[in-house]
């Protein structure tokens, strides 16, 4: 079950990851700044359409931990987190190689943000602007990967719906990684996000069209993804 794969990893409960909180900044921390007690930011990753992405040292887990602070203009509708911590349920008890965990959803201060599994190596498309086009193999390899990762999600009812090459991170032993499973679907539930937000290119007909989406749609995702990576475009689209 998740909750016994959980305890067995060490990994905090939703309420115990409340209780050993402190404190949240509003503003966006700078290198060496803490988050409270327990993280301490060592570097920014990145920015994206949530927020932006920080490598810290979480003091309570003694590891290092990616921790991403939701945007200014998305957390003006703060309210709309409550709860966030159970519905995400689900995702953080899948414990599959090809997706990384995520650990809490929460909000201190009317800032929400979320900590999850740090990954040392490069998302896809800072290697895709270099490379142009994987080779055969290895691009075949990568896309096992995530349908393997997408797979087990779908199993248990998880998707993400926002898969891209900004989300999926090659580390140093070729192993992809989903960043991000569920986030967008939650947000999208709430309002937080509109139905169709994020990058048209690999989203499916149906939730560009503003329809239910399921599992489909994420493969549709990685058909795109695996397309672009052999040919160096992405898919042809119509004029409309």
């Amino acid at each position: 079950p998740p909750e016994a794969q959980e305890a067995e990893s060490g990994e905090p409960s939703p309420d115990e990851a409340e209780a050993t909180f402190e404190e949240f900044p509003f503003e966006g921390p700078s290198p060496q700044q803490r988050f409270g007690a327990r993280f301490k930011v060592i570097e920014e990753l990145g920015t994206g359409t949530l927020g932006t992405v920080y490598k810290v040292f979480d003091k309570a887990m003694e590891r290092e931990q990616a921790l991403k602070a939701v945007k200014p203009e998305i957390s003006q509708k703060a309210e709309a987190f409550e709860g966030f911590a159970r519905e995400l349920k689900v995702e953080r008890g899948i414990v599959h190689k090809n997706i990384a965990r995520i650990f809490e959803l929460n909000m201190v201060k009317g800032t929400p943000f979320i900590t999850m599994e740090y990954v040392a190596g490069r998302d896809l498309r800072s290697l895709l602007k270099e490379r142009k086009r994987l080779p055969i193999l290895e691009a075949f390899s990568i896309a096992k990967q995530l349908f393997s990762g997408l797979a087990q999600a779908h199993r248990v009812g998880a998707l993400h719906l926002d898969l891209r090459p900004e989300n999926i991170i090659i580390d140093k032993e070729g192993t992809a990684k989903i960043m991000d499973l569920g986030v967008a679907r939650l947000f999208r539930a709430k309002g937080i996000i509109r139905p169709v937000a994020g990058m048209p290119q690999y989203m499916s007909p149906e939730q560009l069209a503003g329809l239910e989406a399921d599992g489909r749609s994420d493969i549709f995702a990685v058909g795109a993804i695996l397309y672009e990576m052999l040919t160096g475009n992405l898919p042809p689209v119509g004029e409309t």
